[in-house]
């Protein structure tokens, strides 16, 4: 078995029932499934359990009895993988029927692919045609925590199945929307980190003479053979790193370059582990023909000016905020070259004092993170020296992708 698939939930319910019909219908099923729910409050546990009944492929529950955040949660899963390759999935995806197939496909013409993500679309999961699912009651047994599957083609505990869904032929189809979530990361010269294409139309995209700036923000590729033509359905795209909603990796390459830092908490997880995987030489892509659909409302449009983009952070909680200054500066810390951090100071230095001047005037406990900052400098110091160890690619090479 080459891959395994990690689900980590928490309070997600609402999204299990469609998830996991996603899942049931793959083209592709050599894998396993590997569930960890994080301490949910909600009946997220209840509605797994009822998804797991008759399915398709091995399985393991983990309930964990304390939330371990994304960071992690995935590093429990990831140190006893034993696949060659791991995919991260988050509970708020919905995934077209070819895309582990073709992700895998991807994965196994050439080993030079670290790290590969489905191009991510926007689910409107708002939309009035998705409907609850209704359940019977008076189900007689469910499969106990830390259940797995013994025969992965059979029924458990001689139930014949799970319910059927409420919801009509084509109901999900129409909360598609063919705007962008995210084409992968894109580091800017002032090292603000965006998601390419990030609420774009993805028709317009397509458009090889509408995206001229797409064609410029990512080097485009087909197959692997380089192509500057712009966008079609049939291109990968090298990009400087991948969404941590739904990245395909490499093991090997994980147990190379390191884990998830959890000391982050949350947010920026995925954009550390990115510059590590650059530093030491891998390469990651998007692949534009296997497609997902992800209900995350927080990322803003890629174009959004540095001015606009810190007032906008008025729609994000304080908590949010805090991890994610703090873990953007954690970030730089650890990674970034000082030459390349000398030449690009600037940019650097204005962006970062905007936003300080922001939190200042407008919510000062996100400048807590300086305290912390300080505090962990000595831990980030010893993190910086086994980043550079593996460095396998120098200063000037880095600098192809910081964009202005």
């Amino acid at each position: 078995m080459k891959l395994a698939i990690h689900l980590l939930t928490w309070n997600g319910n609402k999204y299990i029932p469609y998830l996991f019909d996603s899942l049931r219908k793959q083209t592709f099923n050599n894998y396993k499934l590997i569930i960890l729910d994080n301490a949910s409050t909600d009946d997220t546990v209840e509605k797994i359990k009822i998804e797991l009944q008759n399915f398709p492929v091995e399985y393991e529950l983990i309930i964990n009895k304390e939330n371990k955040g994304f960071a992690g949660g995935h590093n429990q899963l990831i140190v006893d993988c034993k696949t060659e390759y791991v995919l991260l999935l988050n509970q708020d995806m919905f995934l077209m029927p070819d895309c582990l197939e073709k992700l895998v496909e991807f994965m196994n013409s050439s080993s030079e692919v670290a790290v590969v993500s489905p191009r991510l679309m926007k689910w409107d999961f708002s939309c009035p045609s998705l409907t609850k699912r209704g359940w019977p009651t008076g189900r007689e047994s469910l499969p106990e925590f830390g259940q797995t599957s013994a025969t992965p083609s059979a029924c458990l505990d001689g139930m014949s199945g799970r319910p059927t869904p409420s919801w009509k032929e084509g109901d999900i189809e129409k909360s598609f929307t063919n705007q962008i979530d995210t084409l992968g990361l894109k580091v800017l010269r002032n090292r603000r980190v965006v998601e390419l294409n990030a609420g774009e139309d993805w028709s317009s995209c397509h458009c090889e003479e509408a995206d001229k700036k797409a064609d410029e923000a990512i080097p485009m590729k087909q197959g692997i053979a380089t192509s500057r033509s712009g966008v079609t359905r049939n291109d990968s795209a090298e990009v400087f790193g991948v969404s941590g909603a739904l990245p395909m990796f490499r093991k090997s390459v994980i147990d190379e370059i390191g884990l998830f830092d959890e000391t982050y908490g949350s947010y920026k997880e995925d954009v550390d582990l990115a510059y590590r995987l650059r530093l030491a030489g891998h390469k990651a892509y998007v692949l534009l023909n296997a497609v997902a659909y992800h209900d995350r409302s927080a990322a803003g449009p890629e174009n959004l000016g540095d001015s606009i983009a810190i007032a906008n952070k008025k729609q994000q909680s304080s908590w949010v905020k805090y991890h994610s200054y703090k873990n953007h500066l954690m970030t730089l810390i650890k990674n970034e070259y000082w030459q390349n951090y000398l030449l690009d100071l600037p940019f650097i230095k204005w962006y970062e004092l905007k936003k300080f001047v922001y939190f200042l005037l407008f919510d000062r406990q996100v400048l807590k993170g300086l305290g912390e900052l300080y505090k962990n400098f000595d831990q980030l110091k010893i993190k910086r020296k086994k980043i550079k160890e593996i460095r396998r690619v120098s200063w000037r090479e880095m600098r192809k992708w910081w964009k202005h």
